[in-house]
């Protein structure tokens, strides 16, 4: 168990056959969060499971769908749905946990809440939940014109179905954006966490992710860096990839009628050329022709 963090499971939990197995697992995933952001993660720590999704809404008082855990800063808790949870495979279930108590290390050691865009993503880069499956889920919303407004997603992320997967990956791609504009390129959770929880600085760049005119700016800046391949993706996906194809087709009519005009001319030209050549040698015997009167005799000799 980490040494600086008072894992407590509550109620029936305690008991359980496999409290030993979701101990050892928090701590390892408590280890991991430490060293991933550089946050420390002190002092106890309720774990509170729920078998069921209407148990768990009904402790947190909330209609949340799609989910598999839920960390509470504040309260100093998560809270987790077991039955999904322990459908996963130890790799996605280090995922889940690390993500969680990160968002209870930013809640704990920064001066005051972040966008929620940019701590879903910080939790999400954090957990190792980055795939190229969230970066096809921008694109494709990019190309079809269904990018959600960063206003949408700086209070708390939308929840249920399809715009839940989409504020998710939009959140770790504007993330990204922010964490190479403002570190020169590089891409470390870990430094940014540093610059936010700098008692000097952090305060400062927080009030600024805040800002509505910073915000709209930032937005802009990063639907710029995608919208050219967005462009080229919505050309070749709808209307107009149709109109590209009867441009196409036009020039390619044109250019094919150009052409036989122009094989025509020249074989004008050619015949002209022959006729004028033949004109020139008159002179030479001209080849009987096959309609000749005189029949043809053979020689008997």
């Amino acid at each position: 168990m980490d040494e600086q963090l008072e894992i407590i499971l509550t109620g029936s939990d305690r008991e359980a056959a496999w409290a030993p197995m979701l101990l050892e697992r928090l701590a390892l995933a408590a280890r991991a969060t430490r060293e991933r952001t550089g946050l420390p993660l002190s002092g106890p720590l309720r774990v509170v499971t729920h078998e069921s999704l209407w148990q768990l809404r009904r402790y947190l008082g909330s209609s949340l769908s799609h989910v598999v855990a839920v960390a509470r800063p504040r309260q100093r808790e998560i809270v987790l749905l077991r039955s999904v949870l322990f459908s996963q495979g130890q790799p996605d279930q280090m995922r889940t946990l690390v993500h969680e108590l990160t968002h209870l290390a930013i809640g704990w050691n920064l001066a005051r809440p972040l966008p929620a865009w940019l701590e879903e993503g910080l939790c999400m880069m954090v957990a190792g939940q980055a795939g190229a499956r969230y970066d096809l889920r921008v694109t494709a919303a990019g190309a079809l014109g269904g990018i959600l407004p960063l206003a949408r997603l700086e209070d708390s992320l939308l929840m249920g179905g399809d715009l839940q997967s989409l504020a998710y990956a939009q959140s770790l791609s504007v993330t990204r954006f922010y964490l190479r504009r403002t570190l020169e390129g590089q891409d470390s959770p870990a430094a940014l966490l540093a610059l936010l929880a700098d008692p000097a600085r952090g305060p400062g760049m927080i009030e600024l992710l805040w800002d509505p005119f910073y915000r709209d700016a930032l937005e802009a800046q990063w639907r710029s860096s995608y919208r050219t391949i967005w462009n080229w993706l919505a050309l070749l996906s709808g209307a107009g990839l149709l109109w590209a194809l009867m441009s196409l087709l036009f020039l390619a009519a044109w250019w094919r009628k150009r052409r036989m005009s122009r094989l025509k001319l020249e074989r004008f030209a050619a015949q002209e050329a022959m006729d004028a050549e033949w004109g020139m040698n008159s002179h030479l015997p001209q080849p009987e022709s096959d309609d000749d009167d005189e029949p043809w005799e053979e020689d008997e000799r």
